[in-house]
Protein backbone atom coordinates (compact mmCIF):
# COMPACT_ATOMS: atom_id res chain seq x y z
CA UNK A 1 0.00 0.00 0.00
CA UNK A 2 0.85 3.50 -0.01
CA UNK A 3 3.04 5.26 2.26
CA UNK A 4 3.02 8.94 3.10
CA UNK A 5 7.13 8.84 4.76
CA UNK A 6 9.82 6.65 3.32
CA UNK A 7 13.35 6.55 4.13
CA UNK A 8 15.83 8.41 2.40
CA UNK A 9 19.30 6.32 2.33
CA UNK A 10 21.93 9.65 2.58
CA UNK A 11 23.81 9.59 5.52
CA UNK A 12 25.04 12.33 7.82
CA UNK A 13 26.12 13.10 11.13
CA UNK A 14 24.72 15.28 13.81
CA UNK A 15 25.39 16.66 17.37
CA UNK A 16 22.10 16.55 19.42
CA UNK A 17 19.89 16.02 16.86
CA UNK A 18 15.97 15.34 17.96
CA UNK A 19 15.36 12.38 15.78
CA UNK A 20 12.28 11.02 16.84
CA UNK A 21 9.72 12.89 18.88
CA UNK A 22 6.52 13.02 17.07
CA UNK A 23 5.20 11.17 13.68
CA UNK A 24 2.33 10.98 10.95
CA UNK A 25 -0.09 8.35 9.60
CA UNK A 26 1.01 5.61 7.46
CA UNK A 27 -1.46 4.79 5.36
CA UNK A 28 -2.56 1.73 7.04
CA UNK A 29 -0.67 -1.35 5.51
CA UNK A 30 3.06 -0.29 7.33
CA UNK A 31 5.94 -1.32 5.86
CA UNK A 32 6.71 -5.20 5.25
CA UNK A 33 10.03 -6.24 7.57
CA UNK A 34 11.85 -8.40 9.98
CA UNK A 35 14.20 -10.54 9.39
CA UNK A 36 14.76 -14.31 9.71
CA UNK A 37 14.61 -16.16 13.24
CA UNK A 38 18.04 -16.75 14.13
CA UNK A 39 18.12 -20.58 15.15
CA UNK A 40 20.09 -21.90 18.30
CA UNK A 41 23.15 -22.13 16.98
CA UNK A 42 23.11 -18.78 15.30
CA UNK A 43 24.82 -16.22 17.67
CA UNK A 44 22.68 -13.69 18.86
CA UNK A 45 24.66 -9.91 18.24
CA UNK A 46 25.45 -8.15 21.31
CA UNK A 47 23.70 -4.48 21.60
CA UNK A 48 26.36 -2.17 23.19
CA UNK A 49 25.15 -0.61 27.12
CA UNK A 50 23.20 1.84 26.58
CA UNK A 51 24.69 5.17 28.90
CA UNK A 52 23.02 6.47 31.47
CA UNK A 53 20.93 9.49 30.99
CA UNK A 54 21.59 12.82 31.99
CA UNK A 55 19.31 15.53 32.26
CA UNK A 56 18.63 17.81 29.64
CA UNK A 57 19.70 21.82 29.70
CA UNK A 58 20.21 22.39 26.23
CA UNK A 59 20.87 20.96 22.65
CA UNK A 60 24.01 22.67 22.94
CA UNK A 61 25.41 20.80 25.86
CA UNK A 62 24.50 17.27 24.49
CA UNK A 63 28.09 15.64 24.37
CA UNK A 64 29.12 13.08 21.31
CA UNK A 65 28.94 9.10 23.21
CA UNK A 66 26.23 10.35 25.62
CA UNK A 67 22.74 10.05 26.13
CA UNK A 68 20.26 12.34 27.28
CA UNK A 69 16.55 12.14 28.63
CA UNK A 70 14.37 15.57 27.39
CA UNK A 71 11.27 15.92 29.49
CA UNK A 72 8.03 16.96 27.51
CA UNK A 73 4.26 16.84 26.60
CA UNK A 74 2.19 14.34 24.39
CA UNK A 75 -1.10 13.97 22.58
CA UNK A 76 -2.08 10.93 21.32
CA UNK A 77 -4.91 9.71 19.23
CA UNK A 78 -5.70 5.78 18.91
CA UNK A 79 -6.38 4.99 15.07
CA UNK A 80 -8.38 1.90 13.18
CA UNK A 81 -8.53 1.14 9.55
CA UNK A 82 -11.15 -0.48 8.91
CA UNK A 83 -12.53 -0.99 6.25
CA UNK A 84 -8.50 -0.55 5.18
CA UNK A 85 -8.91 2.26 2.41
CA UNK A 86 -9.87 5.02 5.78
CA UNK A 87 -8.22 6.19 9.07
CA UNK A 88 -10.59 6.92 12.07
CA UNK A 89 -8.46 8.76 14.75
CA UNK A 90 -9.81 9.63 18.16
CA UNK A 91 -8.05 11.77 20.03
CA UNK A 92 -7.08 11.80 23.80
CA UNK A 93 -5.94 14.43 25.91
CA UNK A 94 -2.77 16.28 27.11
CA UNK A 95 0.01 14.65 28.97
CA UNK A 96 2.04 16.43 30.85
CA UNK A 97 3.51 13.39 33.10
CA UNK A 98 4.81 10.20 31.53
CA UNK A 99 5.96 11.97 28.55
CA UNK A 100 10.00 12.11 27.55
CA UNK A 101 11.94 11.61 24.63
CA UNK A 102 15.62 10.21 24.70
CA UNK A 103 18.09 10.12 22.86
CA UNK A 104 21.12 7.96 22.44
CA UNK A 105 24.67 9.31 20.66
CA UNK A 106 28.08 7.66 19.73
CA UNK A 107 31.38 8.87 20.06
CA UNK A 108 30.71 11.13 16.27
CA UNK A 109 28.06 12.73 17.44
CA UNK A 110 25.04 10.05 14.83
CA UNK A 111 21.78 9.59 17.05
CA UNK A 112 22.11 5.77 17.55
CA UNK A 113 19.13 5.07 19.59
CA UNK A 114 15.15 7.29 20.66
CA UNK A 115 13.08 6.22 22.88
CA UNK A 116 9.69 7.93 22.85
CA UNK A 117 7.62 8.00 26.29
CA UNK A 118 4.07 8.17 26.41
CA UNK A 119 0.93 7.52 28.58
CA UNK A 120 0.22 4.20 26.37
CA UNK A 121 4.00 2.85 26.85
CA UNK A 122 7.40 3.56 24.87
CA UNK A 123 8.16 3.35 21.25
CA UNK A 124 12.74 2.54 21.01
CA UNK A 125 13.86 2.92 17.69
CA UNK A 126 17.43 1.64 18.01
CA UNK A 127 19.93 1.16 15.07
CA UNK A 128 22.13 -1.82 16.44
CA UNK A 129 18.34 -4.00 16.24
CA UNK A 130 17.82 -2.72 12.51
CA UNK A 131 16.32 0.89 13.10
CA UNK A 132 16.90 3.69 10.67
CA UNK A 133 17.50 7.53 11.90
CA UNK A 134 18.35 9.34 8.86
CA UNK A 135 17.87 13.32 8.27
CA UNK A 136 16.36 14.72 5.28
CA UNK A 137 15.73 18.31 4.31
CA UNK A 138 11.66 18.94 3.11
CA UNK A 139 12.31 22.26 2.58
CA UNK A 140 14.90 25.15 2.32
CA UNK A 141 14.11 25.87 5.85
CA UNK A 142 12.86 22.80 7.54
CA UNK A 143 15.27 19.84 8.34
CA UNK A 144 13.40 16.62 9.59
CA UNK A 145 14.84 13.33 11.21
CA UNK A 146 12.93 10.44 10.85
CA UNK A 147 13.15 7.22 12.30
CA UNK A 148 11.70 3.77 11.18
CA UNK A 149 11.21 -0.08 12.67
CA UNK A 150 10.23 -2.19 9.43
CA UNK A 151 9.91 -5.14 11.83
CA UNK A 152 7.61 -3.34 14.39
CA UNK A 153 5.58 -0.98 12.06
CA UNK A 154 6.42 2.10 13.90
CA UNK A 155 7.73 5.47 12.35
CA UNK A 156 8.51 9.08 13.89
CA UNK A 157 9.43 12.42 12.65
CA UNK A 158 10.88 15.41 14.11
CA UNK A 159 12.37 18.52 13.37
CA UNK A 160 16.18 19.04 13.74
CA UNK A 161 16.52 21.52 16.61
CA UNK A 162 19.86 22.50 15.35
CA UNK A 163 19.09 23.00 11.46
CA UNK A 164 16.27 25.13 13.34
CA UNK A 165 18.49 27.94 14.99
CA UNK A 166 17.04 26.08 18.85
CA UNK A 167 18.87 25.49 21.81
CA UNK A 168 16.37 24.45 24.25
CA UNK A 169 13.05 22.64 22.30
CA UNK A 170 11.89 20.82 19.54
CA UNK A 171 9.39 18.49 18.76
CA UNK A 172 8.17 16.41 16.87
CA UNK A 173 5.22 12.87 16.16
CA UNK A 174 5.49 9.28 15.90
CA UNK A 175 2.69 5.89 15.38
CA UNK A 176 2.67 2.69 15.96
CA UNK A 177 0.36 -0.08 14.12
CA UNK A 178 1.86 0.29 10.97
CA UNK A 179 1.37 -3.79 10.25
CA UNK A 180 -1.36 -3.92 12.24
CA UNK A 181 -5.32 -2.10 11.09
CA UNK A 182 -4.87 -0.09 15.05
CA UNK A 183 -2.31 1.87 16.63
CA UNK A 184 -2.09 5.39 17.84
CA UNK A 185 -0.18 8.58 16.60
CA UNK A 186 1.13 11.22 18.66
CA UNK A 187 2.85 14.63 19.06
CA UNK A 188 5.16 16.07 21.30
CA UNK A 189 6.86 18.98 22.81
CA UNK A 190 10.34 18.76 24.71
CA UNK A 191 12.53 21.15 25.99
CA UNK A 192 13.78 22.75 29.55
CA UNK A 193 11.11 24.25 30.96
CA UNK A 194 11.31 27.61 31.61
CA UNK A 195 10.82 28.29 35.66
CA UNK A 196 7.24 29.87 35.82
CA UNK A 197 9.01 33.13 38.10
CA UNK A 198 11.73 33.31 35.12
CA UNK A 199 8.79 34.43 32.37
CA UNK A 200 9.39 37.92 31.95
CA UNK A 201 6.50 40.33 33.81
CA UNK A 202 6.12 43.19 31.32
CA UNK A 203 7.27 43.90 27.38
CA UNK A 204 6.31 41.93 24.08
CA UNK A 205 8.18 39.43 22.29
CA UNK A 206 7.79 37.41 18.70
CA UNK A 207 8.45 33.94 18.38
CA UNK A 208 8.96 32.40 15.27
CA UNK A 209 8.93 28.74 14.07
CA UNK A 210 7.80 25.37 12.34
CA UNK A 211 4.86 23.15 13.09
CA UNK A 212 4.78 19.52 11.73
CA UNK A 213 1.81 17.55 12.29
CA UNK A 214 -0.66 14.77 10.76
CA UNK A 215 -4.14 15.16 8.54
CA UNK A 216 -6.49 12.90 7.78
CA UNK A 217 -8.77 13.99 5.65
CA UNK A 218 -12.78 13.48 5.21
CA UNK A 219 -11.98 9.96 3.28
CA UNK A 220 -9.51 8.80 5.99
CA UNK A 221 -6.50 9.11 3.67
CA UNK A 222 -3.52 10.20 6.14
CA UNK A 223 -0.88 13.14 4.96
CA UNK A 224 1.60 15.06 6.73
CA UNK A 225 1.19 19.01 7.51
CA UNK A 226 4.02 21.70 7.63
CA UNK A 227 3.38 25.22 8.42
CA UNK A 228 5.38 28.42 9.95
CA UNK A 229 4.33 29.76 13.17
CA UNK A 230 3.65 32.94 14.96
CA UNK A 231 3.63 33.86 18.16
CA UNK A 232 3.14 37.58 19.96
CA UNK A 233 3.24 37.63 23.30
CA UNK A 234 2.47 40.57 25.58
CA UNK A 235 4.29 39.07 28.90
CA UNK A 236 1.91 41.80 30.64
CA UNK A 237 -1.26 40.58 29.96
CA UNK A 238 -0.04 37.26 29.79
CA UNK A 239 -1.37 36.23 26.16
CA UNK A 240 -0.04 34.63 23.33
CA UNK A 241 -1.58 35.28 20.07
CA UNK A 242 -0.58 32.39 17.90
CA UNK A 243 -0.78 32.12 14.27
CA UNK A 244 0.10 29.42 11.51
CA UNK A 245 0.29 30.23 7.57
CA UNK A 246 1.67 28.46 4.48
CA UNK A 247 0.53 25.60 5.58
CA UNK A 248 1.13 22.09 3.20
CA UNK A 249 -0.27 18.63 3.31
CA UNK A 250 2.96 16.45 2.01
CA UNK A 251 2.10 12.68 1.24
CA UNK A 252 5.89 12.27 1.17
CA UNK A 253 8.48 13.64 3.32
CA UNK A 254 11.31 12.76 1.36
CA UNK A 255 10.02 13.52 -2.12
CA UNK A 256 7.24 16.16 -1.51
CA UNK A 257 5.88 14.58 -4.80
CA UNK A 258 2.62 15.56 -4.03
CA UNK A 259 2.85 18.73 -1.87
CA UNK A 260 -0.52 20.49 -1.67
CA UNK A 261 -1.80 24.18 -0.80
CA UNK A 262 -3.89 23.97 2.59
CA UNK A 263 -5.14 26.81 4.13
CA UNK A 264 -8.07 25.38 5.74
CA UNK A 265 -5.24 24.15 8.07
CA UNK A 266 -3.83 27.65 9.20
CA UNK A 267 -4.55 28.49 13.03
CA UNK A 268 -5.26 31.33 14.69
CA UNK A 269 -6.10 31.65 18.59
CA UNK A 270 -4.86 33.24 21.53
CA UNK A 271 -3.38 31.26 24.75
CA UNK A 272 -2.93 32.59 28.70
CA UNK A 273 -1.32 31.61 31.38
CA UNK A 274 -1.19 32.56 34.99
CA UNK A 275 1.26 34.69 36.87
CA UNK A 276 4.17 32.58 38.01
CA UNK A 277 3.15 29.35 36.33
CA UNK A 278 4.78 27.93 33.01
CA UNK A 279 1.86 26.43 30.79
CA UNK A 280 -0.02 28.05 28.83
CA UNK A 281 -3.50 26.73 26.99
CA UNK A 282 -5.70 28.18 24.39
CA UNK A 283 -8.35 27.60 21.22
CA UNK A 284 -6.88 27.24 18.20
CA UNK A 285 -9.49 28.06 15.17
CA UNK A 286 -8.81 26.56 11.50
CA UNK A 287 -9.41 29.13 9.01
CA UNK A 288 -12.12 27.01 7.25
CA UNK A 289 -13.43 23.44 6.07
CA UNK A 290 -15.16 21.37 8.89
CA UNK A 291 -12.68 21.00 11.42
CA UNK A 292 -13.85 21.98 14.90
CA UNK A 293 -11.83 24.91 17.00
CA UNK A 294 -9.89 22.76 19.10
CA UNK A 295 -7.28 23.34 22.75
CA UNK A 296 -3.84 23.65 22.24
CA UNK A 297 -1.45 23.29 25.49
CA UNK A 298 2.45 24.38 25.86
CA UNK A 299 5.33 25.81 27.69
CA UNK A 300 7.78 28.24 27.58
CA UNK A 301 11.87 26.67 27.26
CA UNK A 302 14.58 27.70 28.15
CA UNK A 303 16.30 30.01 31.35
CA UNK A 304 14.71 32.93 29.66
CA UNK A 305 11.51 32.27 28.08
CA UNK A 306 13.97 32.15 25.08
CA UNK A 307 11.33 29.64 22.52
CA UNK A 308 8.28 27.92 23.61
CA UNK A 309 6.71 24.95 22.43
CA UNK A 310 3.44 22.93 22.29
CA UNK A 311 0.75 20.47 20.68
CA UNK A 312 -2.57 20.42 19.43
CA UNK A 313 -5.32 17.86 17.77
CA UNK A 314 -8.47 18.99 15.98
CA UNK A 315 -11.03 16.99 15.06
CA UNK A 316 -14.33 17.78 12.30
CA UNK A 317 -17.62 17.03 14.53
CA UNK A 318 -18.04 13.92 12.67
CA UNK A 319 -16.13 11.76 10.49
CA UNK A 320 -13.11 11.21 10.02
CA UNK A 321 -11.40 14.27 9.30
CA UNK A 322 -8.43 14.92 11.98
CA UNK A 323 -5.50 17.72 12.45
CA UNK A 324 -2.92 17.43 14.94
CA UNK A 325 0.84 18.42 15.48
CA UNK A 326 3.55 20.17 17.14
CA UNK A 327 5.06 23.32 17.16
CA UNK A 328 8.13 25.17 17.93
CA UNK A 329 9.26 28.51 17.89
CA UNK A 330 11.77 31.16 19.26
CA UNK A 331 12.24 35.00 19.89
Amino acid sequence: MKKYISINTSKRQQKALTAAIVSMFLSACGGGGGGTVPTTSTPTPTTPATPAATPFTSWSAVTNGSTVMVPGMSQEASWTNVPVSSITPTPAGVDTAASSFTETLNSSGAITKVVIASPTGSVTFDTAAGATIVPIAIDPTTTIDLAKNNSAGTIAVAADPIAQGWNYQSFGMWETGGLTTSGYVGVMSVGAPTAGTAIPATGTATFTGKSIGFYTDATGVGHGALSDVSVNADFGARTLALSSSGTVTIDNYVTNATTSPAPNLNLTGTLIYAAGTNSFAGTLTPSGGTLLPGTSTGRFYGPGAQELGGVFILKAGSGAETYGGAYGAKQ
